[in-house]
């Protein structure tokens, strides 16, 4: 009898057991980390061909006109690209500043015919001629062009930077720097 009490005892303790325990914690996860893949799948910008010169339209006054091409160099496809080049003095400081959209250019023979206004919202196309400033693949390529009219006495170099396009096209701050924003290194070339 004394067994079987005993043998009652331990089912009973064994049911309070399993019925009332706390299961045991999970085992901590591992931790994964890549560090093989591509670090970021972003734009960069590389500026290629610049040139830079006045020319004196019929209209008598003087026009600086900077051409040249700007590549996505990046990992990832750009939405658009925004040109800035820099009238620079003799001590390296802009003299004046102008920005334009990539993918705009105009004949230089049909400047002097052209007012300033018409060239100013033609090289200003958020988009670009026929859109092509909207998905610039990596290794894509595209033409640009920035017009000074009138430029200063005692310019002796300009300087071009690439960057992101804003999305609303709006300019941007005095400084040059949104956040999130790719741009190329700055090409600067002496005019002698």
């Amino acid at each position: 009898m004394m067994l079987v009490f005993v043998l009652v005892l331990l089912v009973i303790a064994a049911a309070f057991f399993f019925a009332y325990r706390k299961p045991a914690p999970d085992p901590p996860a591992k931790v994964l980390t890549r560090t093989d893949g591509p670090v970021a799948n972003h734009p960069a910008y590389e500026i290629r061909d610049v040139t830079g010169h006045l020319t004196h339209p019929s209209t008598g006054q003087g026009v600086f006109v900077v051409r040249g091409t700007v590549a996505n160099v990046g990992k990832g496809p750009s939405g658009g690209i925004r040109i800035q080049a820099a009238l620079l003095g003799a001590d390296n400081q802009a003299i004046t500043q102008g920005e334009t959209f990539a993918g705009n250019t105009i004949d230089e023979s049909l400047l002097p015919h052209m007012y300033r206004v018409r060239i100013e919202e033609f090289l200003g196309l958020r988009y670009g001629e026929g859109n092509v400033n909207r998905d610039i693949p990596p290794g894509g390529s595209l033409p640009f062009m920035v017009v000074f009219f009138a430029p200063p006495s005692g310019v002796e170099s300009f300087s071009v930077k690439a960057m992101d396009a804003e999305k609303d096209g709006n300019a941007l701050p005095s400084d040059g720097h949104v956040e999130g924003m790719h741009s190329s290194v700055p090409v600067t070339i002496p005019l002698n």
